[in-house]
């Protein structure tokens, strides 16, 4: 990140959803945002999800679909299939040992 002591300084930048990658599976940190340091203020305008719970579920089921369930597959991926990152989804709810996988999230 680029930081500058001088308040007569305009900046803009965008951010992307932060993550990091914990026991094979995305772990969510931080929305994706638009940084903008404009004389000295900062303004930050950020994406925040919360569809039938936590931010968390939206993006780390995001990153699952996007990345991780491609390695299932062996890197043999022709198209994009959510079920099949639907069915490799590896977290399960301790009370009823179902699928905490939430189609809520899918744009249709």
């Amino acid at each position: 990140m680029l930081w500058c002591s001088n308040p007569a300084y305009i900046h803009i930048m965008s951010v992307d959803v932060g993550w990091k990658d914990k026991f094979n599976s995305p772990r969510y940190e931080y929305p994706p945002a638009i940084w903008i340091h404009l004389f000295g203020i900062n303004l930050i305008w950020y994406w925040d999800i919360k569809r039938d719970g936590y931010t968390d579920d939206y993006w780390e089921q995001a990153l699952w679909y996007l990345y991780y369930y491609r390695n299932i597959s062996y890197g043999r991926l022709d198209s994009p299939d959510i079920e099949k990152a639907k069915k490799s989804w590896p977290w399960t709810d301790v009370r009823t040992n179902e699928s905490t996988w939430n189609d809520n999230y899918l744009i249709k």
